[in-house]
């Protein structure tokens, strides 16, 4: 236990603060590229993505780490990701979004955590368990992994994307940081290099998968309420320190500022809370562990997982915001 928190709370901390120092949220990310057309964020996260690729080509060969990718459960990933994504939208963050936000001292974030707990246990061990597993019987039998699937290196997938993600780059204006926080260039390469770094750190401690939100929120979920520490791993330290190295970031940048938003929002994020909570959990992973980390991998059901994710998020906004006029 000692090891899994010396391993996992100096890359929560590391996360937290590169999060909130860029401002990183996938929610905004997917709304901003398609409602808003500022692609700065979505950038952002593709050069983390990219980056951690890179580095786990290199660490499968050197380190000899395996990274696990889940069963092809298609159903479970497409219906849980499109709730997810809707959920996230009235949450108003992604569940990397949130916990850095409690950093932040946003009354809300606190919320929508509360309910994407108290939804997982619900999910996982409750009275929503028999439709988890409903949804995660149909599997394909195929490889698990993209580059296994179409039988070829990995690297031959990065290359293209990477190039594609330059070519972007270089065609489109910079941009300018603002409010104080990082350029989105910056933060894109930190938050990858957090991301492969903790590939490293996991592996460690015998767990070889990197950076999730899902099973470590599950694991003090059940430690706090039913009293069942067996799940506590490396990821729970890492998701410990998560918010911590956020405060750290918004005392830095000036950011920290304790914020009661208004009842009907409270009520709002308390039901994307728990539409995130249970979406995820039948997923098996949310915008960190399939969309960040098991796309990384190349993870088919990841891959499944945030295709639904951003429909889910793109579906959210229009129904939301543009039909229902949900005040922001």
């Amino acid at each position: 236990m000692l090891k899994m928190a010396l391993l996992g709370l100096p890359v929560g901390l590391l996360l937290g603060y590169s999060l909130q120092r860029g401002g990183f949220c996938m929610n905004s990310a997917f709304r901003q590229i398609a409602f808003e057309r500022d692609s700065r964020l979505f950038k952002a996260y593709s050069i983390a993505l990219l980056i951690q690729m890179a580095v786990l080509l290199l660490l499968g060969g050197v380190l000899e780490i395996d990274p696990a990718a889940p069963p092809v459960w298609w159903l479970a990933a497409m219906v849980g990701g499109f709730v997810f994504g809707m959920g996230m939208v009235l949450a108003r963050g992604c569940t990397s979004g949130n916990f850095y936000r409690l950093g932040e001292g946003l009354i809300g974030a606190y919320v929508v955590v509360v309910m994407f707990v108290l939804s997982i246990l619900v999910t996982e061990v409750g009275l929503l368990a028999p439709l988890k597993r409903a949804l995660r019987a149909p599997q394909l039998d195929v490889p698990r992994t993209l580059d296994g699937w179409l039988g070829v290196h990995g690297v031959w997938i990065l290359l293209p994307l990477a190039a594609g993600l330059a070519y972007w780059i270089w065609r489109t204006p910079p941009g300018q940081a603002s409010d104080g926080r990082w350029h989105w260039m910056k933060t894109g390469f930190v938050v990858g290099l957090v991301a492969a770094i903790a590939w490293i750190a996991s592996s460690m401690t015998g767990r070889e998968y990197g950076l999730s939100m899902i099973q470590p929120t599950m694991a003090w979920g059940r430690w706090l309420v039913l009293g069942d520490g067996g799940f506590l791993n490396w990821s729970a330290f890492m998701l410990l320190g998560l918010p911590l190295g956020a405060a750290l970031g918004a005392r830095r940048g000036g950011h920290f500022q304790w914020k009661l938003p208004y009842p009907t929002r409270i009520l709002q994020q308390m039901g994307g809370g728990a539409m995130m909570g249970v979406g995820g959990s039948i997923a098996g992973g949310c915008n960190i562990g399939h969309s960040l980390t098991g796309v990384a991998v190349l993870s088919v059901t990841s891959i499944l997982a945030t295709v639904a994710i951003v429909l889910g998020c793109w579906a959210g906004v229009y129904l939301f915001f543009y039909r229902l006029k949900v005040p922001r």
